[in-house]
């Protein structure tokens, strides 16, 4: 295997291009793995077969300088820094980790396919043990502590979802003078959010409580529009969806995920030493995993064997 890996930013990008790799690699029959998060698109390859086809190449020409395509150590390495959280506007948050472990269990059939079994467990163990040895503590840097900051004690929550995200938010809300909201399709809810008080309900109605919206779901602008309706005293929606742009219908406050705002200079100097630790920590797996790899003359599947 010729591991190669395209990253697409989705900034600037037309991702619903005919031309645009998650739809292209289909109708090529080039087994895709595309990994997808709020801010990117990753492409798995096993080869650099499909950037020579002329639908991949209309679609880099028209993109010159946004697509970036990284080949056998650099791509591993460039992997590991997304799913450690290095690219993040959070830095070190722990969301992109979880997709990716949620997306290696749903492709599993094609991983094995591609024989990129061993790559992706690599993967997923270093990561465990750079987040356990070196992404320790970085609490002020959570999706949690984000949304906290933003609160008043005397707010009343809606958190819109119960996925990973909203578990990662949850334990950041009781303090607020109102109980959470939780917000979901579902019967039931996950084991996190027992050791606080949350109503789940589909059957909204008027409440003067609620005054704070946190989106912590994959949810369209018309459909939250509809939750937002039924809020009249709602001051503030903290949007974290990433690729959505929602329009106040009121005179609601919007936070999204591009608000984040700098920290002072002091903290940004420590972050950036943690992220040089974990940075060069990464270079050094990178090169370990392809040196293992190069050393398998049976294929990466059996490298660990």
């Amino acid at each position: 295997m010729d591991l190669h890996i395209i990253h697409i930013p989705k900034q600037g990008i037309n991702t619903s291009s005919p031309f645009a790799p998650n739809r292209a690699f289909n109708e090529f029959g080039l087994a895709p793995l595309v990994f997808e998060t709020c801010l990117r698109q990753i492409v798995f390859l096993e080869s650099d077969l499909y950037l020579s086809d002329p639908a991949y190449q209309n679609f880099a020409r028209s993109h010159v300088g946004s697509i970036e395509v990284f080949k056998a150590e650099r791509a591993y390495q460039f992997v590991l820094e997304v799913i450690c959280g290095l690219h993040s506007l959070i830095k070190g948050e722990t969301e992109i980790f979880g997709q990716f472990k949620e997306f290696s269990v749903k492709n599993k059939m094609v991983i094995d396919n591609l024989a990129m079994t061993e790559l992706f467990k690599q993967l997923l163990t270093d990561c465990k043990t750079l987040r356990s040895t070196r992404i320790q503590n970085w609490s002020h840097n959570t999706y949690g502590s984000v949304t906290r900051k933003l609160l008043m004690p005397k707010d009343g929550v809606a958190l819109l979802g119960a996925g990973q995200l909203a578990e990662e938010i949850a334990p950041w809300l009781k303090q607020v003078k109102t109980k959470s909201v939780i917000l979901r399709r579902s019967k039931s809810l996950p084991a996190t959010f027992d050791s606080f008080q949350v109503e789940m309900t589909q059957r909204l109605n008027s409440s003067l409580d609620i005054t704070v919206l946190v989106v912590a779901a994959n949810v369209t602008n018309d459909e939250l529009k509809s939750f937002v309706a039924h809020w009249p005293n709602l001051r503030m929606v903290v949007d974290w969806r990433g690729d959505e742009h929602w329009v106040p219908v009121k005179t609601e406050q919007v936070f999204r995920l591009h608000d984040l705002k700098a920290n002072d200079e002091k903290s940004k100097f420590e972050q950036q030493q943690r992220i040089q630790m974990v940075s060069e920590d990464i270079q050094t797996k990178a090169l370990e995993f392809t040196k293992k790899a190069k050393h398998n003359p049976w294929g990466w599947e059996d490298f660990c064997a």
